[in-house]
């Protein structure tokens, strides 16, 4: 037996599915504002590390990498419980693949400055996310992410982890924010 949906149950059952979507993308806040902050003051550690001529003015990035990985790792098993869309599924797998390129690119191109070609890497990923979640904040980071690209190109090491820190804020922090306050 075929049972018919009523029109107003069926407008009720779209908005509710529209509504669980919105709420699922929320959760994506919690890894822009962890990577956001995390690199931002990896790139101010170097910055500062550099202008004390420390020689391990690097290991900002190890530290807070593996602080960012551990804390994506344990939310991520807690959110494994949580229903993922096709769309969450999609911004995993580019994710993944951010992350893949990013060390095969840092291993190929260290010791180079290395803070373009990431900058370049998380505009596409940051765009992609932001196309698939139709969330504006994330498009525009994207954006801001491949202006900083162009512009760190044309700088030394150091004033590049001053352009990488702002296109973090601007990209990742703000968006963040906004996301979590939607």
């Amino acid at each position: 037996m075929k049972t018919e949906l009523s029109p107003e149950k069926s407008l009720a059952i779209i908005s509710q599915m529209i509504e669980e979507s919105k709420q699922s993308y929320k959760h994506h806040s919690f890894y822009f504002l962890l990577w956001g902050w995390l690199m931002i003051a990896a790139a101010l550690g170097q910055y500062v590390l550099l202008e004390m001529e420390n020689e391990f003015h690097f290991m900002p990035w190890m530290v807070f990498s593996i602080i960012g990985g551990i804390a994506s790792g344990l939310k991520g098993a807690k959110d494994k419980k949580i229903h993922k869309t096709f769309a969450d599924k999609v911004i995993s797998y580019t994710w993944s693949g951010f992350v893949i390129t990013m060390i095969i690119t840092l291993i190929a191109v260290v010791p180079a400055n290395p803070n373009p070609f990431v900058l370049l890497m998380s505009g596409l990923a940051t765009f992609i996310t932001g196309g698939i979640t139709q969330f504006r904040g994330f498009i525009i980071g994207g954006v801001i992410f491949w202006i900083a690209a162009i512009v760190s190109f044309q700088l030394d090491i150091q004033a590049s982890l001053l352009v990488y820190a702002l296109a973090m804020f601007l990209g990742y922090i703000v968006p963040g924010y906004l996301l979590k306050k939607s």
